[in-house]
């Protein structure tokens, strides 16, 4: 697979025969990548964050969902 694919059926093959969960996946990747690969991490660290935050990937489209949200907590 190529690591620059954009294909999410291709990343959900990978995952799912990672044989793990995708969460736990990502964190065991966040630590492998602080620490091997330290100085690329932190120049990509605030668009990962960007990526985690955002509303596109959340599926939330209005801000009053997210007060809903916390709301509701």
């Amino acid at each position: 697979m190529s690591l620059n694919s954009g294909d999410p059926d291709r990343w959900r093959r990978f995952f799912l025969g990672a044989n793990s969960s995708i969460f736990e996946i990502i964190e065991q990747v966040i630590g492998v990548a602080a620490t091997d690969h330290s100085k690329e991490f932190r120049l990509l660290l605030s668009r990962i964050a960007e990526k985690l935050f955002s509303q596109h990937l959340s599926g939330c489209t209005c801000s009053h969902q997210i007060d809903e949200f916390y709301q509701n907590d």
